[in-house]
């Protein structure tokens, strides 16, 4: 079902609302959001997106999906010669849900020092830490030891662990006293300005 031009403008103060940090709301609360002075005109029109796919309707509320909070995703762009781009985006994007695979175990890190330049890894970056992750050969982890972590490339061969830069001017670590694993690192962010 295609959504009238004329409600976009209560579209966008619903993305804006559940962009801000919302992830459920009741139909009073709609109603009075979106300026309706009465129930059956915003149960409509909540009804006209959960049938168009932007909302779903749960436990007595309102869930935006990808559609509504999500932010346009176009295919690619090159790095190379210049090309023309598409004009509409493919499909929409939801930056959390594409970085967090489990929530309630990941943390974000700013990253302090160049130990990890080579992998792309800058001072002032933000690492998206995964508690509940086991640490595989080549997987980027934080590590405790001593008290003091650090971020480096993970590796444990004949239960040796070794602990590996990503940067020529540090030496691997070689782990022979206690070493606790905090999480295995699922993506890093930067910001540009």
């Amino acid at each position: 079902m295609r959504i009238d031009k004329k409600y976009n403008q209560k579209i966008d103060i619903l993305r804006t609302f559940f962009r801000g940090g919302w992830v459920y709301t009741s139909l009073d609360q709609m109603r009075e959001l979106l300026g309706y002075s009465h129930r059956s005109g915003v149960q409509l029109f909540l009804q006209k997106l959960v049938e168009s796919g932007i909302l779903f309707f749960e436990n007595k509320g309102y869930i935006p999906t990808d559609k509504l909070t999500g932010y346009p995703l176009f295919e690619s762009v090159r790095a190379g010669l210049p090309f023309t781009p598409e004009t509409h985006p493919t499909s929409q994007m939801d930056l959390e849900k594409y970085l967090i695979e489990h929530p309630a175990s990941t943390y974000f890190v700013k990253v302090k020092g160049d130990s990890m330049e080579d992998a792309g890894i800058r001072q002032g970056d933000i690492v998206i830490l995964d508690r509940s992750l086991t640490p595989k050969n080549g997987d980027i982890v934080i590590a405790s030891l001593d008290g003091d972590v650090t971020l480096k490339y993970f590796e444990k061969k004949w239960e040796r662990l070794r602990l590996i830069p990503a940067n020529a001017k540090y030496e691997p670590i070689i782990v022979n006293g206690p070493c606790e694993i905090l999480g295995v690192i699922a993506g890093s962010v930067r910001k540009y300005h």
